[in-house]
């Protein structure tokens, strides 16, 4: 279970995310957050593709550089509130305390209330359930032989 004071470490880089994310007003930053979380578990597959991360940074209004940051930082969030089994008050407080605009905070609980708990499940079934199919086999042999002089 997560405590209170536990989630989030104030690193730069997290702090610089943070300041980005609070630069986010559009009302569809609920549906962006709904779509990390429900591919996030799919760590071979992007989220998003080239063309639909193109309309996202007009809609958004971001750069490239940004757009990465903002789905890398709501991923890390994702993945910490799963890590921690976090409830959705105790995501929100600890998002609140990092700095995060009520707006964007609000986003994070409602998206991680309604579906942090399947989130959580798949990441479960996919560390317990590993690959079937055997995708590789590969192997080598090292025969050295000598011989002894005659005497």
């Amino acid at each position: 279970m997560a405590s209170e004071a536990g989630l989030f470490a104030a690193t730069k880089k997290f702090k610089e995310a943070i300041s980005i994310l609070n630069g986010v007003t559009s009302d569809k930053f609920p549906l962006l957050l709904s779509r990390i979380v429900s591919r996030l578990h799919l760590r071979a597959e992007r989220v998003f593709s080239d063309e639909e991360e193109a309309q996202l940074r007009e809609l958004l209004g971001v750069s490239a550089a940004q757009l990465g940051t903002i789905l890398d930082a709501s991923s890390f969030v994702f993945e910490q509130a799963a890590f921690h089994v976090a409830k959705p008050g105790v995501l929100e407080s600890n998002l609140r305390d990092a700095g995060l605009g009520d707006t964007q905070t609000e986003a994070f609980r409602s998206v991680w209330e309604a579906e942090g708990g399947a989130f959580v499940n798949r990441l479960r079934e996919d560390a317990w359930h590993p690959p079937l199919a055997l995708e590789d086999f590969n192997w080598r042999l090292n025969l050295q032989m000598g011989r002894a002089p005659p005497s």
